[in-house]
């Protein structure tokens, strides 16, 4: 004897049910597809390209404290995000919401500048102390013989 249209859809239900279901995740847990990337108005504030004070226990590549996060490489940033990501849930355990708010935000930028990096992104050389104007590039008059000062006890000698 064939098995039936509902011998079939109990046995699929069978099934279905003898599989163990995930155990609901904890609010204080945070995984990397929780992650939104930052938006480019943000990478682009004051603060969106923050400066890498710590190198990440997982990083093996050379050390990149003291340069912005847009001067790394995406594998770089990907580590920095896990860290940042790994301060988030230990903030939340410690009931501290504005740390971990604060590294979250880290770790959004870090994911954005990590695509960014991806796309080709070029982080532009700081400039060095020979671009500055020098005192003749000034625009206004410095030199006494310019200033109207009749009145003045002073006289050019």
């Amino acid at each position: 004897m064939e098995p039936t249209q509902l011998d079939r859809i109990e046995a699929k239900l069978d099934q279905l049910l003898a599989k163990p279901t995930p155990a609901p995740r904890a609010a204080s847990s945070v995984s990397t597809g929780d992650v939104k990337p930052a938006p480019d108005s943000d990478l682009d504030s004051q603060y969106g390209d923050p400066e890498i004070k710590k190198d990440p226990t997982r990083w093996k590549g050379p050390s990149m404290v003291g340069k912005k996060l847009s001067q790394t490489t995406p594998e770089y940033c990907d580590a920095f995000m896990g860290l940042a990501l790994w301060k988030v849930g230990k903030d939340m355990k410690a009931g501290d919401e504005k740390k971990a708010g604060y590294a979250r935000r880290d770790a959004e930028r870090a994911l954005g500048w990590k695509l960014r990096l991806e796309r080709g992104y070029k982080a532009s050389a700081p400039s060095a102390i020979g671009d500055l104007p020098d005192d003749d590039d000034i625009p206004f008059v410095t030199s006494a013989q310019w200033l109207p000062l009749p009145f003045c006890r002073w006289r050019r000698l």
